[in-house]
């Protein structure tokens, strides 16, 4: 599929560490002259290594398993895990299926700073999809945008990959060449091919999406950041977004979930959770989940203010800062509306009496 976000960030990441090769010099050197992305996304990672302390090669600089070893540690391994975690695949074998994903990255990563626009990527062309109705040529495929769903036709005999990111606060449609469905929710990134060529379809995600899979004999593959899941069933949710953990929950059909050396078969009504040890299987709330699928996010009783401003500039756009005397406050039944204005979910905090949330320019504060 050519290089995808790991790629490049390997490359980055091998340069500072001087471990760089000439040839990957000159493919990185190029990359960095074509695309105003990638040289931002290194300026990113070098300033987070700095930041931590981190020394570079030639100057003492930490070796890759040195930053290996720190990880958990420091805000910087979710960089490095994303580069030398083994990618997650998930294979879809039959017919229809709908199910979730969430894998983690950071709205504030370089891949949604800047233009805050809904793009696609086609060979060396940049297209802004914001646009209420589109319809354009790009290599060959006519693409057409219209109320926040892309669709397009044509043909390619070569497997080129296409990026399409979705920032912080907005979500988006796209339509395989299969008529598989994909919906990105916020701070999300897909890169697929324009058309599917050999043995199966295959797919990377980082962030969160939603999938209703075409029926094909061709195995569907959505390659993320950690785990393994196999299914033989048709709706489900898979959600990758906690680091380091895996959420699989069942509608319809049947799913085999493989983590950790061992495997569970789960029936419609089961969610497992891996986290790193054993496979723990509950039931689920199948409301909650249709309910995400429409903008509608339910944190759980007990959830801190923490957690809740790490969620929301995701899903909103909007960055919430929380001062010190709210710092660990836990809350009951807040649930977050993308489709009502931010202000809305202000006065339910406001109105649990824990907290006070104000806004302070674009920054809504939470003391």
């Amino acid at each position: 599929m050519g290089l995808d976000a790991i790629d490049i960030q390997t490359l980055i990441i091998a340069d500072i560490l001087g471990s760089i090769t000439p040839e990957e010099k000159v493919q990185l050197n190029k990359l960095m002259a074509e695309d105003e992305d990638v040289r931002i996304q290194y300026e990113y990672i070098q300033k987070e290594l700095a930041s931590e302390g981190t020394q570079v090669a030639g100057k003492g600089y930490a070796t890759a398993d040195q930053l290996i070893a720190i990880a958990g540690k420091r805000k910087l391994n979710k960089i490095i895990q994303r580069v030398v975690a083994a990618a997650c695949t998930i294979l879809i074998l039959g017919g229809g299926s709908l199910y979730y994903i969430n894998s983690s990255l950071k709205a504030d990563s370089p891949a949604f700073m800047g233009d805050n626009m809904i793009r696609l990527t086609v060979g060396d062309k940049k297209i802004n999809l914001e646009s209420d109705a589109l319809e354009m040529n790009a290599n060959g495929f006519l693409l057409h945008s219209n109320n926040k769903t892309l669709t397009y036709t044509g043909a390619s005999d070569t497997y080129n990959t296409s990026t399409l990111t979705v920032p912080s606060g907005k979500d988006y449609k796209v339509i395989l060449s299969d008529g598989s469905t994909v919906i990105l929710n916020s701070a999300s990134i897909l890169e697929f091919p324009m058309t599917f060529h050999g043995d199966t379809r295959e797919i990377r995600i980082t962030g969160e999406a939603f999938f209703k899979i075409a029926k094909n004999t061709k195995p569907f593959i959505v390659h993320t950041p950690n785990s393994d899941v196999q299914v033989l069933g048709t709706e489900f949710n898979v959600n990758t977004y906690d680091s380091g953990i895996v959420k699989v929950a069942l509608v319809e059909g049947s799913v085999k979930m493989n983590a950790g050396g061992s495997s569970v078969l789960l029936k419609p009504g089961n969610a497992a959770t891996f986290a790193g040890k054993d496979i723990v299987v509950n039931s689920f709330d199948q409301e909650e989940m249709l309910d995400r699928q429409n903008g509608i996010f339910r944190f759980p009783d007990g959830v801190t203010i923490d957690e809740i401003a790490q969620a929301i500039p995701r899903y909103s756009g909007v960055k919430l800062i929380v001062d010190q005397s709210a710092a660990g406050k836990k809350f009951l039944g807040i649930t977050y509306n993308r489709n009502k204005p931010i202000e809305y979910f202000m006065e339910q905090l406001n109105a649990t009496k824990e907290i006070i949330s104000y806004k302070q320019g674009e920054v809504i504060h939470l003391k």
